[in-house]
């Protein structure tokens, strides 16, 4: 909806103009029509104002008075059902991408659980217990605000939202580049963050198993001492 279209500050795609304001328009349903442009869509034919369509060409939509040229200007001219074919030249780029970074993020999962076990100097018997408590965390924050957050990602990005009745229905139609843009600033945030946290943890960790550490050498030294004290005879006195 490039050159047909205005957002206002709630990101509502504002459909009506002078043109098609007596029409009665309603979205209640999504019939996309492309404009003689082939790069400027419309909600549907009443929106565009198409009057007639092409008796042996049904896609043919004819006489559309409310079409938008340069300038936000009115004209006449026929149109097609449908979207306007828009070829994605960033497609493959995108995928090579997506599929490298993905990759990459799946060679950090056995370290993730590493970094999370081992600064805290458990006991072998106790790992076992905290990769349980880890996964469990992971479900637990990954899959109960997943749908709540980029459920309203999509909500935010909808332009034409269905009405039945007075309610709100399904989106009609997405702001492209406002979604794909939110979608991933928001995912490289959440890895960022995750990041962070690992980093925290590997270097506080650190400093606390190696108190575990000295602490474990003193009682060993304190219990050495009380064998001896006491005579037991798998000590031996050093001289």
């Amino acid at each position: 909806m490039s050159n047909a279209a205005r957002l206002s500050w709630k990101r509502r795609l504002n459909l009506v103009n002078e043109c098609n304001s007596r029409c009665s328009c309603s979205t209640d349903l999504f019939e996309p029509v492309c404009g003689p442009d082939e790069e400027t869509n419309y909600f549907s034919p009443c929106f565009a104002g198409c009057h007639n369509f092409n008796g042996s060409d049904s896609k043919q939509l004819l006489d559309c008075q409310c079409l938008v040229g340069p300038e936000s200007t009115t004209y006449t001219h026929n149109a097609s059902a449908g979207f306007c074919f828009n070829e994605c030249t960033m497609f493959v780029p995108f995928v090579a991408v997506l599929g490298l970074a993905r990759m990459v993020f799946a060679t950090s999962k056995a370290g993730s659980v590493l970094i999370g076990i081992r600064p805290s100097c458990l006991h072998p018997r106790e790992e076992k217990i905290a990769i349980a408590v880890l996964l469990t965390l992971g479900l637990i924050f990954g899959f109960i605000p997943y749908p709540v957050i980029y459920g309203a990602i999509m909500d935010t990005s909808c332009l034409v939202w269905e009405v039945n009745c007075g309610a709100r229905g399904n989106c009609w139609l997405y702001d492209a580049a406002t979604f794909r843009y939110l979608l991933h600033g928001v995912s490289m945030g959440f890895i960022a963050l995750g990041a962070l946290f690992s980093l925290a943890v590997y270097v506080f960790g650190r400093h606390s198993c190696q108190l575990r550490v000295d602490q474990d050498s003193a009682d060993e030294d304190e219990d050495v001492v009380f064998m001896r004290h006491i005579g037991h005879p798998g000590i031996t006195h050093s001289t």
